[in-house]
């Protein structure tokens, strides 16, 4: 913002401002609906104001939630000869000047106010906040409840007890439960992390063959050798544990063969599946999508910063979804993923989660698994359980029997487009710099 034209008494704590000096919307609500008419002492009119220490009160809490003392990086100074640390961020009258809508002299003035309000805790050994001489960032996520819940949930259930309870549960509703309220922190133009994917679409998955005789009895039967494997064969994946089955597949052909990481000289075969109905997915991808951060003056602050910090979380999340583990790794790792799908297919009834490409990269190269209620094909026989409920007799007690929960109903969600199904040879495999397939 450019510096006010000079001339007139520095601004103190009980100068007035009005709002035709502010553009931010919420702030000159705030003065319509709570200010006091008066001479405003930066423009001279007369209109609804508010003080400098009210402007100032008015934002504290919320800055403070918002910003924080940005971190030390090194810097090189190539004259110096030496590397120096330089603080990150902004100063803080230039973020309070962004904040408001207002010249730097305003903003100045709202800060000396807010240093001013804290010589009482100062005075009772706390710290002092608001300096000019530090840069602010804005607190991106690393404080975040949903932070140290996501990490209290993995120890949980990776060290602590390996089946799910009322802790676990827990702790995943408070994570993902109400993600559709996130439209508000979402750019225009870009969608909120639950997506339905219309009857028909299109999903590719690719099987690789031991032997061209292989290959070819793919593609005799497509439709059985290409949906989820038997249960003999269901290996723990990253949304799923050893036995269930889930359907892995992609949008487009080249991500789906670079997903199974073939080796060269085998062979692939693609088949093409189409949605037999709607599907409702949980996409990750929505999450890489860089969410607005609240205005500090907005009376909605505290439910929009949550919104904003929930998203930023979800960003977290796609990346261990996405991120490639060692093989050594894999059944210990792979476990908060997989209970998170058993979470979003029997708590939230949600047919399957879209996630990024971990081999091939791009926007366009995404992978979708879908729960085992929602990856049946048609015209294959399930092994799955079906919607049978069953009891548990307790033969040690005199307790009456313990009812197994219902199962969803499992209906066909896919159909094999058999024309597509193709059969290739992996000739050679080319790398990226960072190791990604190209």
């Amino acid at each position: 913002m450019a510096r006010a034209m000079s001339g007139r008494s520095p601004l103190d704590g009980e100068s007035p401002i009005c709002s035709n000096c502010v553009t931010n919307e919420h702030l000159r609500k705030y003065m319509a609906d709570k200010g006091a008419r008066s001479k405003c002492a930066v423009c001279g009119n007369k209109g609804m104001t508010l003080t400098v220490s009210e402007i100032a009160k008015r934002a504290d809490a919320n800055y403070r939630i918002h910003y924080r003392p940005g971190e030390e990086e090194p810097y090189l100074d190539i004259d110096a000869e030496h590397t120096r640390w330089v603080q990150q961020g902004e100063a803080p009258d230039e973020i309070m000047s962004e904040e408001m809508g207002s010249d730097i002299d305003i903003a100045e003035a709202v800060v000396k106010a807010l240093s001013d309000r804290e010589w009482h805790d100062i005075a009772q050994g706390g710290l002092a906040y608001y300096a000019t001489d530090t840069c602010y960032e804005l607190d991106q996520n690393s404080q975040h409840p949903h932070h140290s819940l996501w990490r209290r949930f993995c120890d949980l259930i990776k060290y602590d007890r390996r089946f799910f309870d009322d802790a676990a549960e827990d702790a995943l509703k408070q994570i993902f439960v109400g993600l559709e309220q996130l439209g508000c922190v979402v750019p225009k133009g870009h969608y909120l992390p639950f997506l339905e994917l219309e009857a028909g679409t299109p999903i590719y998955r690719a099987r690789e063959a031991r032997s061209d005789r292989q290959a070819f009895e793919f593609l005799d039967a497509p439709a059985k050798e290409l949906g989820p494997p038997p249960r003999a064969m269901r290996r723990a994946g990253r949304l799923n544990a050893a036995g269930i089955p889930v359907f892995y597949g992609a949008f487009n052909a080249e991500t789906c063969v670079a997903e199974i990481r073939p080796h060269v000289g085998c062979y692939v075969v693609v088949g093409k599946f189409t949605a037999t109905r709607i599907l409702r997915v949980i996409d990750l991808t929505a999450a890489s999508v860089e969410p607005i951060p609240p205005n500090i003056f907005d009376p909605c602050f505290a439910e929009l910063n949550d919104c904003y910090l929930r998203l930023k979380f979800l960003n977290v999340f796609h990346s261990l979804v996405t991120q490639p583990i060692h093989p050594d790794e894999e059944p210990i790792e792979y476990v908060p993923t997989q209970v998170v799908a058993e979470f979003l297919s029997n708590k939230m009834n949600l047919d399957g989660v879209i996630y990024t490409s971990a081999q091939v990269e791009g926007e366009d190269h995404c992978n979708i698994a879908l729960f085992a209620a929602d990856g049946i094909v048609e015209g294959v026989k399930s092994e799955s359980a079906g919607e049978t409920t069953s009891v548990l007799v307790n033969w040690m007690t005199s307790c009456p029997p313990i009812p197994f929960p219902t199962i969803r109903e499992r209906k066909p969600s896919l159909r094999n487009d058999g024309a597509f199904t193709k059969m290739i040879q992996i000739k050679s495999v080319r790398y990226g710099r960072n190791g990604r397939l190209e």
